[in-house]
């Protein structure tokens, strides 16, 4: 949880997904929650790796949920650090005060660290 002038603003989430239906799945389930569906912004971001008959698939999506530009800076990440099978939400509010391009730097920064646990 991120906090800007005591005021919490944005959530993250990873998770491991092996398909399209785990992706829909886990945001459905996120979003059955009161409070991540009340988020001004729910952004996420995901890449999959599938095999099948000898043959290597990638399925990468990404949505800004209004907040235009954020995830593809998230996929971008995704892909420079080699995420795979992995979706990575983040939630935000807005607190009452415009944090202009540095909430992409927040996002941005948040997904990294996520990934980086999650890769130790």
């Amino acid at each position: 949880m991120l906090e800007n002038v005591g005021s919490p603003i944005i959530y993250t989430l990873v998770t491991m997904v092996k398909n399209f239906l785990e992706v829909k799945l886990v945001l459905e389930r996120l979003l059955e929650n009161p409070k991540i569906a009340r988020a001004t912004h729910n952004i996420y971001a995901y890449r999959i790796i599938q095999s099948k008959d000898g043959r290597i698939t990638r399925l990468q999506n990404c949505f800004d949920d209004g907040e235009t530009g954020a995830s593809s800076k998230m996929l971008q990440l995704l892909e420079k650090m080699r995420a795979d099978n992995v979706l990575v939400i983040v939630s935000r509010w807005y607190g009452g005060i415009h944090l202009g391009p540095d909430r992409f730097r927040h996002i941005t920064n948040l997904t990294y660290d996520i990934l980086s646990k999650l890769e130790a």
